[in-house]
């Protein structure tokens, strides 16, 4: 593949899966994008991260068949059903996901509020 093919490609796998992320925030929540895989980790007693990864899991099987057997529909969608670019799209997104439990997860252990006011100790006044 030459290498204009291959950046028109990533282009537009990458501006459908923004497209994708956009159209499925709004359907689980506006505030909090990981609340759906937070709910599911309550419910299942594990980590959200865990429950991303169950996700993206189901299209990462999906593309290691397709390269295994060689039998894939080469399209986002058709009368079947969702097709390989949009498995790819969906899997991306589920990485962004992870990214973003991750990040979460990196501000829970590094208290960023004692960072920002630090409890500054005050002299002690003496006669």
């Amino acid at each position: 593949m030459r290498n204009e093919q291959f950046i028109e490609l990533c282009g537009e796998i990458i501006e459908k899966s923004i497209e994708i992320l956009g159209n499925k925030g709004s359907e689980y929540t506006p505030v909090d994008r990981l609340a759906n895989f937070k709910r599911r980790a309550k419910l299942l007693e594990t980590n959200p991260g865990e429950i991303v990864v169950s996700d993206l899991t189901k299209h990462l099987d999906v593309l290691i068949q397709a390269v295994k057997t060689g039998e894939y529909r080469w399209c986002w969608e058709d009368e079947k059903g969702e097709g390989l670019k949009q498995r790819i799209a969906d899997a991306i997104n589920y990485l962004q996901l992870l990214a973003g439990y991750f990040e979460e997860e990196r501000g829970k252990q590094y208290n960023w509020e004692d960072h920002l006011n630090p409890k500054r100790e005050t002299p002690e006044i003496t006669d």
